[in-house]
């Protein structure tokens, strides 16, 4: 139905959002999201043009030695105080903050709760809702979760579906195989 499509939409963009976010935005040292000044976090940028957070390549800098690149192992001499912010990153941060307090699209839609986030889907309307929402969708045939548990739930179907696709294309390879095996031995006789 258009609503199933519209939700898979949704979804779609929101994981692609929040995978790029991730990856641009994480530092691959700890693995934590870095942050925007004053936070002690703050994105650093290594001439190499690879980015840390202040706290890990400080951890990394050995006096006399400089800074190892994580990444690609190049080195830097410049203690982590002198090394700019990555203000690429820090934009990001900004403007993903930004949006995430100013934007109406992840704000509910019903009359009487717009202000409100979406922060469950319901399984049943497939449809994401507000907690006000979930009063109306309190009834034994509506199941609602958090959108993390539904993202959670497709990211984990669509594992299940690839490894049957993939488990499938072998099983299929290896049928074309012993049919054209099979169709040279015939030829052959």
């Amino acid at each position: 139905t258009q609503s199933t499509w519209g939700s898979l939409q949704f979804f779609n963009h929101v994981l692609i959002l929040l995978m790029d976010f991730e990856e641009d935005c994480t530092c691959h040292v700890c693995l934590q999201i870095m942050g925007c000044p004053p936070q002690p976090n703050v994105p650093k940028g290594l001439p190499c043009l690879h980015s840390f957070c202040a706290p890990c390549l400080q951890m990394i800098y050995k006096a006399g030695e400089g800074i190892r690149c994580p990444d690609c192992r190049q080195v830097s001499n410049k203690p982590v105080v002198e090394l700019p912010n990555d203000f690429r990153i820090i934009k990001l941060l900004e403007h993903l903050n930004s949006k995430n307090e100013s934007s109406d699209s992840l704000k509910c839609r019903e009359a009487g709760h717009r202000s409100e986030a979406l922060r469950f889907y319901c399984e049943t309307c497939d449809t994401l809702i507000c907690r006000s929402c979930t009063d109306a969708h309190r009834r034994p045939t509506h199941n609602f979760i958090l959108i993390k548990e539904a993202v959670n739930k497709i990211l984990k179907s669509a594992g299940e579906a690839r490894s049957l696709t993939e488990q499938t294309r072998s099983k299929l390879d290896e049928s074309l195989t012993k049919i054209y095996s099979d169709s040279k031995q015939i030829k052959a006789e």
